[in-house]
């Protein structure tokens, strides 16, 4: 089951979530062929559609509406990966983000964080692709879990000036309230947690530079054989897909992104058979079905968040796509 290519998720991860799959009593009969040997090697990895297969086990066989929230609130020391390790061994709360969200990828490459400050406060954006197929429990899972883990380290609650989701008010809002605070919005433009900056001067009660630095070079290691064993199409595909919404997906932010010039760019994706282009169409191909099973009721916001400036437009590339309507293909799946 441990494998070593693009689209894989660290076995400490998975093992964390099959643990706690278990001590919540929710049976998975994906669980039957996992090796526990295999899982507690943090340096090992899993396929990421493995992950996804306990995930949506969970999410069908739980009747605790609210477990992505539960699942956040524990830690589980015998599934402490290289990130984890590393992050623990940090000097202050805002040296563990640092490290957490430029490293976020040795976890699970389809999870991103980014920290921002301005007029005394932080603000964590926490994003998960969306093409991957991942339960809103995991959105739960993963910021709830950022804050039990600043907890753990610091000894000290995080106390937030609010807590922002992109997706509806769920009716278990009470439980969100116990792990985030009372000052809660609900179909925001980002996740993101919101605190005080003066917080992230708390310093973690498990500091130590020397293991710091051993945990920093095994990881490193670790992020080049992942960097090694991707291919530029397969990055840049990741990129448009996280960078869609609000028409960010251009050949400049890509540049950015994967410190590279554009000339070089097109010269790589051209010496693998493949272009910019024809990567955006099919980024946006792959989330336009999965946009339209999420919330079929407004064209023009899906239009947007796969980056056309035009209704029209969206609906001429679909049927190029599909050969059908946006509309007329739901009504083929619902069939």
């Amino acid at each position: 089951m441990i494998v070593n290519l693009p689209e894989t998720v660290s076995a400490s991860s998975f093992l964390d979530l099959s643990d706690t799959c278990k001590a919540l009593g929710i049976v998975c009969s994906s669980l039957n062929d996992v090796d526990r040997d295999e899982l507690l090697n943090p340096e090992n990895r899993v396929n990421e559609t493995t992950l996804l297969t306990l995930w949506n086990d969970m999410d069908r066989h739980s009747k605790i509406p609210h477990y992505g929230l539960l699942v956040g609130q524990q830690i589980n020391p015998s599934a402490k990966g290289l990130l984890a390790s590393w992050v623990s061994q940090c000097g202050t709360l805002k040296e563990a983000f640092d490290v957490f969200q430029k490293n976020t990828p040795l976890m699970n490459p389809s999870e991103k964080w980014e920290m921002k400050q301005k007029n005394g406060t932080v603000t964590l954006t926490f994003t998960l692709q969306k093409s991957k197929g991942y339960p809103l429990a995991a959105i739960e899972r993963s910021m709830s879990a950022l804050l039990t883990w600043a907890h753990g380290l610091t000894g000290q609650k995080l106390p937030l000036i609010a807590a922002k989701f992109q997706f509806n008010r769920p009716k278990y809002v009470s439980n969100y309230v116990s792990v985030f605070g009372d000052k809660l919005m609900f179909e925001s433009e980002n996740n993101e947690l919101v605190f005080v900056a003066d917080l992230l001067n708390l310093p973690i009660k498990s500091a130590n530079d020397f293991l710091k630095k051993v945990m920093q070079t095994k990881a490193d290691i670790a992020l080049k054989k992942l960097g090694d064993n991707v291919s530029l199409s397969e990055k840049v595909k990741d990129l448009i897909l996280i960078n869609l919404p609000h028409q960010k997906a251009t050949i400049e932010v890509l540049s950015n992104g994967l410190f590279m010039s554009r000339q070089s760019i097109y010269r790589k994706l051209k010496e693998e058979g493949t272009d910019f282009k024809t990567l955006l169409n099919d980024a946006r191909k792959t989330l336009a079905v999965n946009l339209l099973k999420a919330d079929s009721s407004s064209m023009t916001s899906i239009s947007i968040e796969l980056g056309f400036k035009e209704p029209g437009s969206f609906y001429k590339a679909f049927r190029r796509w599909y050969g059908m309507s946006p509309r007329d293909y739901l009504s083929e799946l619902e069939k």
